[in-house]
């Protein structure tokens, strides 16, 4: 199967089944609208193409850290459902990369992240987690 490889805040990164990745956008910080009483890890709404799309602060909701709030965003778009999207704020892109080697166990202590965000690793030179971004979505209903 194949990931869309992206670096996160301190050079931590994490994977995203290629079949969820729309596109890569970028969007001006003052372009994001903050939404009061929603989960802190969204940043707020935006206006893209037409439709709302939610903003997340992915490395707050992984690691606790957020990352600098630049002028302009690199959000990776990703379709979790049938018209259900969801801006991923990153800090850097990485490379698509085809792994059929997948290791579905969890190892949280490893990489520091809530198993729940994840469904599995990528073994690389450094562990990958794989996103899990029908769960991301869910937590951040909660």
């Amino acid at each position: 199967m194949d990931y869309f490889i992206v670096e996160l805040i301190e050079r931590k990164k994490v994977a995203i089944p290629l079949n969820q990745v729309q596109e890569v956008i970028n969007i001006n910080y003052s372009d994001i609208c903050p939404m009061p009483g929603v989960n802190n890890n969204l940043l707020g709404v935006t206006n893209h193409r037409g439709n709302f799309l939610w903003i997340l602060e992915l490395s707050n909701l992984l690691f606790n850290q957020y990352l600098p709030n630049f002028a302009l965003n690199t959000i990776l778009l990703t379709k979790i459902q049938h018209n259900n999207f969801l801006g991923l704020v990153v800090q850097k892109l990485g490379e698509i990369k085809t792994f059929s080697d997948v290791d579905k166990s969890l190892r949280d202590t490893v990489i520091n992240i809530n198993p729940n965000y994840y469904q599995g690793i990528i073994p690389d030179t450094e562990d990958i987690p794989i996103l899990n971004l029908a769960n991301v979505q869910n937590s951040l209903n909660s």
